[in-house]
């Protein structure tokens, strides 16, 4: 099983970061099925005085995915990108729901 996680510039204030694994499909050794099993989403915006911030907007790893490390191999991912991006910190966006 291969896996790697990419990201992708979505404009220039979104990143799209997503966690994809291949398996082998069927007899043929060339051929293999790649599935995409969770992705978040960074918002940057501005930092005083000349750098940036990220956000993280969404995570999200499919049930069957679950439970194998996978959200904080996206998390990680965060980290890194903003590390080569000379980001100040990675906050959280939380959204509540309140259902009566």
């Amino acid at each position: 099983m291969d896996d790697y996680a990419a990201a992708l510039a979505v404009q220039l204030l979104w990143w799209y970061v997503q966690k994809i694994e291949s398996y082998p499909h069927g007899r043929a050794t060339d051929y293999c099925l790649s599935l995409q099993v969770g992705f978040c989403t960074l918002y940057t915006f501005y930092a005083y005085p000349d750098t940036r911030r990220f956000r993280l907007s969404q995570i999200l790893v499919l049930p069957p995915f679950q439970h194998k490390g996978i959200g904080a191999a996206l998390l990680r991912a965060a980290y890194v990108m903003a590390d080569k991006c000379s980001a100040v910190d990675v906050t959280v966006s939380l959204t509540v729901f309140c259902l009566f």
